[in-house]
């Protein structure tokens, strides 16, 4: 059995090759469309540079002490647009 054999007909051609590269396919990122090199950042879909630095429509909305915007992420979770902090303190569920 030959591993370069990719649909087990018996002989190595053309048909393995294409399996081959079908098989090893790139996982792009959503945002950006970079190739990601490893895993995405916590199973977003989103390489490290696009999951640390989210453009604004993606921040949270909340303040923070200093009058600021937060600058996390918004939850997935989240039914109004806070973070997993915020979310806590201004989503009250019951």
């Amino acid at each position: 059995m030959n591993p370069l054999d990719v649909d087990q007909d018996g002989d190595v051609d053309m048909n393995d090759v294409k399996a081959a590269l079908k098989r090893r396919k790139v996982k792009k990122c959503q945002d950006c469309g970079k190739p990601l090199k490893k895993k995405s950042k916590y199973g977003t879909g989103l390489c490290v540079e696009c999951y640390r630095n989210p453009p604004e429509h993606k921040l949270c909305k909340a303040t923070v002490a200093s009058g600021s915007r937060c600058k996390r992420r918004i939850a997935i979770d989240s039914k109004h647009g806070y973070c997993g902090i915020h979310m806590r303190m201004h989503e009250k569920t019951q």
